[in-house]
């Protein structure tokens, strides 16, 4: 994310576009809360938010199934949440999420989606679950 996070969510950008739409401004807030609090890491990972309100980072070493079922790589209780909801699997043409055929469906920043390309700052939704993608070197 080529722009500091902190300015685009004051509105303006620094050649001075209008302010951003409000779900622009609410996924960037999500994403600048969590990298403030994350854990340093390197490499593309996932970044989250556990049940005591603490930054988790997961590395994306390979794919990774999130969903309710406890064989999935990442589980949240959510009953929001498919079994097996979701996958996410970097390769050599970037990291992509596939929505498994849950009932609720996989949002790429607010849009539902059945596979997608991620970038660096986009936040998945998951049922009530919110993950930013944090692309390597950050």
């Amino acid at each position: 994310m080529g722009q500091d996070i902190e300015s685009l969510l004051r509105g303006a950008d620094s050649v001075g576009n209008p302010p951003r739409p409000a779900g622009l401004r609410k996924r960037l807030a999500i994403v600048a809360g969590l990298l403030r609090e994350a854990p340093l890491g390197e490499g593309t990972r996932l970044l989250w938010r556990n049940d005591r309100r603490e930054v988790v980072s997961l590395a994306l070493r390979g794919p990774v199934v999130i969903g309710r079922d406890s064989t999935c790589d990442l589980t949240f209780a959510d009953s929001r949440l498919s079994r097996r909801h979701c996958r996410v699997t970097p390769t050599e043409s970037g990291v992509w999420v596939e929505d498994l055929g849950s009932t609720n469906g996989t949002e790429v920043n607010d849009r539902r989606m059945r596979r997608a390309r991620l970038r660096d700052g986009d936040v998945l939704t998951l049922g009530g679950q919110a993950l930013a993608f944090v692309a390597a070197g950050r």
